[in-house]
């Protein structure tokens, strides 16, 4: 059995000086008609040619009636015209709006990820902190906390986006165990007090600092979770 054969509306073939065509054009090639017309009807008249002087009362009317017509056709098409290209043009600027978004988002997890992981890698290090204190003896004066991340965060735009409660906690699970780690460390190297006394004095304050990083971590995780459900 022969496939049927499916019909397709396609554009007529057009010259491509009628595809250059103005409205101006059309208007003024109308109004010449016209013109014309009266000019034949005027010599039939004067010439007493009634035969011409019927064929003009019939042409003029029907061009301008035709005229007319056309330049209300094309009126109410060009603004339909340009009502689908505003309505196109809307469209586009929404899709792209909607991918720079999408985009966007996508750059906020993946800083996001990468700041949890070292709050993470803090945690482990807090932890081992505080292990370390409460056996009475004090962490090597090489330890440090990760702070890279945070700082690349708060220089760029993104930290706008968040709010500023999460911000602050942020900033606590980050600085304040970092600035306590270098004054233990400072004093585990500058003074003489026993390393017990001083494991005594910090211990708690690290403990409090390692909820603190923990709950944090929480807050920004929950933070994109929500973020994330947008894309």
């Amino acid at each position: 059995m022969a496939e049927p054969i499916v019909r397709t509306q396609s554009k007529p073939h057009m010259p491509d000086w009628v595809r250059a065509l103005q409205m101006r054009h059309i208007t003024a090639g109308w109004a010449a008609l016209m013109l014309a017309g009266l000019i034949f009807g005027v010599v039939a008249e004067a010439r007493d040619w009634k035969l011409g002087v019927e064929m003009a009362a019939n042409l003029i009317p029907d061009l301008f009636v035709a005229g007319l017509a056309f330049i209300v056709a094309e009126a109410v098409f060009g603004f339909r015209e340009r009502q689908e290209r505003r309505e196109q043009e809307q469209s586009r600027v929404r899709e792209q709006g909607a991918q720079e978004q999408k985009q966007m988002i996508e750059v906020q997890q993946k800083a996001y990820s990468l700041l949890i992981r070292e709050m993470q890698d803090n945690v482990m290090r807090l932890e081992r902190i505080v292990g370390i204190m409460q056996s009475g003896s004090l962490p090597e004066l090489d330890i440090a906390l990760g702070i890279d991340n945070w700082k690349l965060l708060v220089q760029s735009p993104l930290v706008s986006r968040l709010a500023g409660e999460l911000v602050w906690a942020l900033a606590k699970a980050y600085w304040e165990p970092q600035a306590r780690l270098e004054r233990l460390l400072w004093r585990r190297r500058y003074h003489f007090t026993s390393r017990e006394e001083i494991a005594d004095e910090f211990l708690a304050q690290f403990e409090e600092d390692l909820v603190a990083t923990t709950s944090a971590i929480t807050m920004l995780e929950q933070y994109a979770s929500q973020e994330c459900q947008v894309l």
